[in-house]
């Protein structure tokens, strides 16, 4: 008889992180919504350190995506989320991992964007892992602070 080993708990949060790309990508608004607590921040930081884009609770989230979506429809392209690193303290945890999507121009895959996520998010009384905040510095690597937990 073989047993299972339990999923270790950086596990679910690396699936919030997933869970949030395939929702973006197919143009899954109520999952994309739901990968955020109620007040939860999403905002892209220039590389000095401001603000570029900054979106906070389920009102502007659901703007920003309905925006996004009539620019870049479901199925045009795919975030890849890599070398996640995970630190977890009660109910609440940071990531930090590596981002690049790629979309299709004139039959071909291309890169379309590369960055790196800076999370902190917190476990739901179901259990779930959703983004408090989500920081997103986006170009090569040397536009990007070393701004990751881990």
């Amino acid at each position: 008889m073989s047993s299972v080993a339990p999923i270790p708990p950086q596990d679910d949060v690396r699936d919030a992180l997933y869970r949030y790309c395939e929702a973006l990508d197919a143009g899954r608004r109520r999952e994309w919504l739901d990968c955020f607590t109620t007040d939860g921040v999403w905002e892209v930081r220039r590389r000095d350190g401001s603000t570029f884009m900054r979106f906070r609770g389920m009102e502007e989230l659901a703007g920003y995506f309905d925006e996004l979506m009539a620019t870049v429809p479901s199925g045009t392209q795919k975030h890849l989320t890599l070398n996640a690193r995970v630190e977890i303290a009660g109910e609440t945890a940071v990531a930090s991992s590596y981002f690049v999507t790629v979309v299709g121009r004139d039959g071909a895959p291309v890169l379309g964007a590369a960055g790196e996520y800076v999370d902190r998010l917190v476990r739901g009384g179901d259990g779930v892992w959703r983004f408090e905040e989500r920081l997103v510095f986006s170009g090569p690597p040397d536009l990007i602070p070393d701004a990751g937990p881990a």
